[in-house]
């Protein structure tokens, strides 16, 4: 099973099967209005966005190690 519909269904008390078919069928209904280049200009802009967060993570915990 996809973890997905688990994480809806622990965080937000969502039905199981609910969400098993609307996240499918929401990626599809956003994927046909804003096109594929919609998709993957956010997909690029949600890496970019993790790669900022885990290298400024990782300056900081290796400058709180050099500097102790």
């Amino acid at each position: 099973m996809n973890q997905t519909p688990m994480a809806l269904h622990i965080t937000a008390g969502m039905n199981i099967y609910a969400a098993v078919m609307l996240v499918p069928v929401s990626v599809v209904t956003y994927t046909v209005i804003g096109g594929l280049k919609a998709t993957f200009t956010s997909s690029y802009l949600h890496t970019v966005i993790i790669f900022v967060t885990l290298n400024l993570f990782v300056f900081k915990v290796t400058n709180n190690l050099i500097l102790k």
